[in-house]
């Protein structure tokens, strides 16, 4: 459904949407319906076309169609941040925020950052490799400096992670890698995009890889990525981007809602999913329980 379709309805009820691409955030909306049911919440829950220069407007239109909140994704994520009359933590500077509250203020939150965190709360904090310098790269390199680690950093093209050395510069130093060399790191994350066509995998130097390593991929497909079947070949501990997409988004129900949400139903309904085309209207209550 496009944003300029979204009409009012005559019977008050709650309602979120998801705005942005597939196929995370065709992802997105069935992790949302499986939390929102679990819950069970009465809510409406729509995915939303929205093009990259219409989001301010389309967010504004939400607000006045009395739409409690935005699961906000990719390309908008930057323009999400700006738009927020007040952001939840203090990770402005990174410039994302993944969901959005709606009402008279927009509030912002970023919620991939604890996401990730909570994922490697029971790794001991020592040093990581983190591959990458996107926005998935910064919300790895903030969770990691607020649980205590140090922070190597390689990316194919250095001088494109300058800038974000830089802007990390008040939580942490952060060392640049030549090459994806993992010497003297217990913590692998691969926050760039390779990996998210079949046979690619970042150029590890796995034979550098501490015993009983974990390594983390932001990309998931339906079957696990060839990084993270490198790193199980090794007896490494693995965790998959659609773990890291549960936690995103119960962290975001958590914060609507202001209760604790179940992951297992979540992750469950994910597993599950086959991609769809397109849905005009994804409404917890109408579409069949997929287990």
């Amino acid at each position: 459904m496009h944003w300029k379709e979204v009409e009012a309805v005559e019977v008050e009820r709650v309602r979120y949407a998801v705005v942005g691409d597939a196929p995370d955030c065709e992802l997105s909306t069935v992790a949302l319906r499986a939390a929102f049911k679990a819950l069970d919440t009465d809510v409406e829950l729509l995915w939303i076309d929205c093009q990259r220069d219409e989001f301010p407007d389309c967010v504004a239109h939400l607000n006045e169609m009395k739409f409690k909140g935005i699961s906000v994704g990719n390309p908008h994520k930057p323009v999400a941040a700006k738009l927020a009359t007040q952001f939840f933590i203090v990770k402005h500077s990174l410039g994302v925020a993944n969901a959005l509250s709606l009402g008279p203020n927009i509030f912002a939150q970023n919620t991939e950052v604890p996401g990730f965190r909570k994922l490697i709360t029971d790794i001991p904090a020592a040093s990581a490799l983190v591959l990458g310098s996107g926005r998935a790269a910064r919300s790895a390199i903030m969770g990691l400096f607020e649980a205590g680690w140090h922070v190597k950093l390689w990316n194919r093209n250095l001088l494109r992670s300058r800038p974000m050395v830089s802007l990390f510069l008040r939580y942490g130093k952060i060392e640049t890698a030549h090459t994806a060399d993992p010497s003297g790191c217990s913590l692998i994350v691969n926050a760039t995009t390779v990996g998210r066509k079949a046979g690619e995998q970042p150029p590890i130097e796995w034979k550098h890889a501490r015993p009983r390593s974990t390594v983390v991929d932001f990309v998931y497909r339906s079957v696990a990525t060839e990084f993270l079947r490198s790193g199980a070949r090794l007896g490494f501990n693995t965790i998959d981007g659609k773990e890291l997409l549960v936690e995103n988004a119960a962290f975001t129900v958590e914060w609507w809602l202001q209760k604790p949400c179940p992951r297992e139903p979540m992750l469950a309904a994910i597993n599950f999913h086959k991609p769809i085309i397109r849905a005009a209207t994804l409404d917890i209550e109408t579409t069949p329980d997929p287990t």
